[in-house]
Formats: structure tokens, C-alpha cells, sequence
């Protein structure tokens, strides 16, 4: 999925963060794993796989205050904006892509637009970067109401998604 693009519009230039080619060096500690973390928040998947030996090589996140926390919390690492406006060859190569998507769309809280919501349908950013980079795993977060949304429907394309692009997808 690639978001549409005005022909008549100059398109905005890539905020990598500090995760630019430039920022990253080879010296880097050797890690049982490299991620990603797309929708990072504040960055709790990074906290969560950093303890299991892993290294982050890339994280996106659009909103700004959520971008300071995560960079106050990560050693003032800040991370990418918006990934819609990102190309997949400027994300580095990765061993897990570990995501948080919008959860407002599925959630009971929220008002369950599903996958028709442009928040719901930054899913498919995963799915793109999951077939660019074709990582070893995916680690998505889970939403209560997500299973029960739209009948098991949005569940089940949302596996069929993650399959299509060569994986074994199941929910916990």
C-alpha cells in the first residue's frame, strides 16, 4: 500500500530522526537481534526487546510529545516522524518489526472505525515495510476489542495481510 501522492505537490522531506544513515555507526555493540519499532510511543517494545539483547536500528512515531518522551527516555535518541512519508530502503534492514498501530479504531474505547479509519489503516504501512525488509518477525501489538471487531472480520484480514506477505500469523 502506498499512500497517494498530488502530483502537483512537492512531497515532504523524510524526518529519520536520529536514526538518519548518518546517526548510525558500525561500532555499535554486537546484538542477538536488530528492530524496528513503528508507532513507538514512548518506546516500550524497545525497552521490552533491548532486555532481550536486541538493538533498536529504527523507530517512527508522529506525535511530538510522545517523540520527546521517547527521546528522553532513550538516550536522546529521536525518533522518525510520520513513516507514511517514509521510504522503505530509508528504513534499515531488521530482524523484528515490532509495532504498536493505532489502537483507537478497534478498541471499545474508541469509536471502532476498524480499518476504514485512516488511523485503522496504518496497518498497512506494517505491511509495507514488512514486504520491503521481509524481517525474521513480527511482534504487533494487541488491542482489547480488536478480536471482536466487525465480527472477527477485521481480525481475519488483518492475519490474511500478514500472510500474504510470507508469514505465519496468529493472535494471543
Amino acid at each position: 500500500h502506498e499512500p497517494p501522492r498530488c502530483p502537483y505537490r512537492t512531497p515532504a522531506a523524510e524526518d529519520l530522526g536520529d536514526f538518519a544513515p548518518h546517526a548510525r555507526t558500525s561500532a555499535a555493540e554486537p546484538a542477538a537481534f536488530t528492530f524496528i519499532e513503528l508507532f513507538a510511543g514512548i518506546g516500550g517494545f524497545r525497552v521490552a526487546l533491548a532486555a532481550l539483547g536486541g538493538r533498536c536500528v529504527f523507530a517512527s512515531e508522529v506525535d511530538p510529545f510522545a517523540r520527546g518522551s521517547y527521546a528522553a527516555n532513550h538516550c536522546g535518541e529521536r525518533p522518525a516522524g510520520d513513516i507514511t512519508q517514509i521510504d522503505a530502503s530509508s528504513v534499515p534492514a531488521h530482524d523484528v518489526l515490532a509495532a504498536g498501530f493505532p489502537c483507537q479504531p478497534f478498541s471499545f474505547s474508541g469509536k471502532r472505525g476498524g480499518l476504514g479509519d485512516p488511523r485503522g489503516a496504518l496497518f498497512l504501512e506494517i505491511v509495507r515495510l514488512a514486504r520491503a525488509h521481509q524481517p525474521k518477525a513480527l511482534l504487533l501489538e494487541n488491542v482489547r476489542g480488536l478480536e471482536s471487531h466487525d465480527g472477527g472480520r477485521t481480525l481475519a484480514i488483518i492475519l490474511r495481510e500478514l500472510e500474504g506477505c510470507g508469514y505465519c500469523a496468529r493472535h494471543a
